[in-house]
């Protein structure tokens, strides 16, 4: 998983559990950002809008996976114990007004997502539809701060919105399905990213990550490639 500042200067990415940045243009060589001790896995999620804080989760031996975020100031890393349950919960992304924290948990016993004051601690709101069977991807903030995004997969792969309102707290429509999915869409996890879908900065599109040809990827080598004028490559329908 790795991410982009805004400005395009640097990616951040993981590499045998640890959290590097390096600057795209390669002017610099790697700098350690962080280490997680004491787990199987970590997952990058979300950098906060002013690029101070990131979020990630990190799956832990024997127990759930839990959420964190490390701050890119101070050096310093804290665990979500505010919100952090005996369940699973992972996926924490930041609002683009850097106010929200929207996460998945299933310590109802159902994966769903949930809408948090950031950096909190406050109440909790769910707002997705629970899913009994199968999986919720990484939820999407949309730009405008007037709807999150987020998909199904596994039993059905479908997207929703959720229509909501903010002022000194949280409130949420019921959920919507907007179209189905192709079975081809990637949920990949630690491969490549916590959902297939990532919104455009304009708030009209989707990007989606969709399995193209066959292999077997746990198999293969990956690395890290950055395309400029990628919109070219695409085929408009």
């Amino acid at each position: 998983m790795l991410f982009g500042f805004k400005d395009n200067s640097s990616i951040i990415y993981v590499s045998d559990y640890q959290v590097f940045e390096k600057p795209i243009d390669l002017s610099k060589s790697p700098v350690h950002l962080f280490t997680v001790n004491d787990i199987v896995g970590i997952t990058l999620v979300n950098l906060s809008p002013d690029g101070k804080y990131l979020t990630f989760y990190v799956s832990i031996a024997g127990s759930y996976p839990e959420m964190g975020i490390y701050d890119m100031v101070n050096d310093t890393i804290e665990m979500l114990d505010h919100y952090n349950t005996k369940g699973g919960d992972i996926s924490p992304v930041i609002s683009p007004d850097g106010k929200w924290l929207a996460f998945v948990s299933n310590y109802s016993g159902e994966n769903t997502i949930y809408v948090a004051p950031f950096p909190g601690p406050g109440p909790i709101t769910g707002v997705s539809l629970p899913i009994e069977e199968g999986n919720v991807s990484a939820p999407i903030w949309a730009p405008d701060m007037t709807a999150i995004y987020y998909s199904t997969y596994q039993t059905e792969n479908e997207l929703y919105k959720v229509k909501f309102q903010v002022s000194d707290k949280f409130s949420s429509q019921p959920a919507e399905l907007m179209l189905g999915l192709p079975e081809t869409i990637l949920h990949l996890g630690n491969w490549y990213s916590v959902t297939p879908l990532q919104i455009d900065p304009d708030g009209l599109r989707f990007i989606v990550l969709q399995r193209v040809g066959s292999g077997n990827m746990e198999e293969s080598e990956s690395s890290i490639q950055v395309i400029f004028n990628w919109e070219k490559e695409i085929e408009w329908e």
